[in-house]
Order: structure tokens, then sequence, then C-alpha cells
């Protein structure tokens, strides 16, 4: 037996190990929903009112000690949803425009959309997901090079600041400690709520 088919069955093998360890560790993922938020960004009128929100559940993140989460936002409707999606559009596009160091690092768009997905965008968080939805609302727009929908910069205008956002955000608890499989597990677990609710916005 030549190398080249040691080297495609010692990889073929060792892939099986993993997809099989992936299996496991997927089983053994507890999966809840742990918040569910209601908002507009009508709301926001100082960064006070953005750290109330966030304390709306921050108890229960505390509480959860989970290290990984993944979140969605969702609008009422797919209009609302390609509503926000067009303006985010026009707002990147000015983002362009501007000198590099001005520039801010905004999402990308979802090619693999539907035309009636309600789903703005899905992410995950491991560790401080309070921050990370804090970059989402994009107040205060934190570190140009955070990649962040910055929702307060292109929706608080007309009509758009009125359109109801539902942040839902999943704990993901393993009774195992996190290994190299349990990541790659973690990663498709993200592309299967991605495929779920066919977002707008994001990777």
């Amino acid at each position: 037996m030549n190398s080249k088919n040691i080297i495609e069955q010692d990889l073929k093998a060792q892939l099986n190990v993993l997809l099989g360890n992936i299996t496991k560790v997927v089983d053994d993922f507890n999966i809840q929903v742990l918040v569910q938020e209601t908002f507009s960004i009508s709301r926001f009128t100082s960064s006070n009112d953005v750290e109330d929100f966030l304390k709306n559940f921050s108890e229960r993140i505390i509480k959860s000690k989970a290290s990984i989460y993944l979140y969605a936002f969702d609008c009422a409707s797919a209009d609302d949803s390609k509503l926000l999606a067009d303006l985010f559009l026009e707002y990147r596009e000015q983002e362009k425009k501007k000198n590099k160091s001005d520039k801010h690092a905004l999402c990308a768009t979802n090619a693999a959309t539907s035309e009636d997905s309600n789903t703005l965008y899905v992410g995950k968080s491991e560790g401080n997901i309070l921050g990370r939805i804090e970059d989402h609302i994009g107040f205060d727009m934190g570190h140009k090079s955070t990649w962040a929908l910055k929702l307060y910069h292109w929706m608080n205008k007309d009509i758009a600041k009125y359109v109801k956002l539902t942040l839902t955000i999943y704990e993901i608890k393993s009774t195992e400690k996190i290994e190299a499989h349990h990541k790659v597990a973690l990663r498709l677990l993200e592309e299967s709520l991605r495929a779920i609710k066919k977002p707008r916005l994001g990777r």
C-alpha cells in the first residue's frame, strides 16, 4: 500500500473518530431558551437605557453559569426584517465611503436567507454574552474593529426605530469539559440555527 492510500485511510479513520465524538457531544448538550426580550430602538436614549435593558435578564445570565450561548434577533414579520436589512445595507455603504480609521466593522449579509424569513441575525457567544448584546445594540458604538450589528446607528430614524425586535438567548450546557470536538459541535449548532432561521444578516 502506498503512502497516499495510508494517509487517506488515516484521515478518514480520524474523521470518523471526530464525528463519533461530535455525536456524543451533541447528545450531551442541554439547550434551553434562557432569555426572550422584545424591544425597539426608540427605548434607548442614553447608555443608562442600555444598562437597564441588560439588567432585565443579567441575573438569569449570571445564575445560568453557562459559558456558551446562541442568540437571535427576530422581527414580528418578514416585511419588518426586510426593511431593517435594507436600512443596514444603506448604512454599510455609507461606512465604506469613510476613511479606514473612521470605519466601523459591520456584519455581512447572508446569501442563504429566505424572503419569508423574519430573523435579522443569529450569533454565538463564548463568555460575555451581555457585552456581545451591548455591542449589537451599539449605542456607544464600542470598538471600531468589533464586528456587530450596531443597531442604534442605523435603526434610530423614521419608522425603523419603532420596529419591534425580539432577542432570544439560548444557553448551552455540557456535563463534560469543553474540548476541541465540542468547539466543532458548537459551530455546527450555530450553523444549524442559521439554517433553520435563515437570518438576513450575518456570514
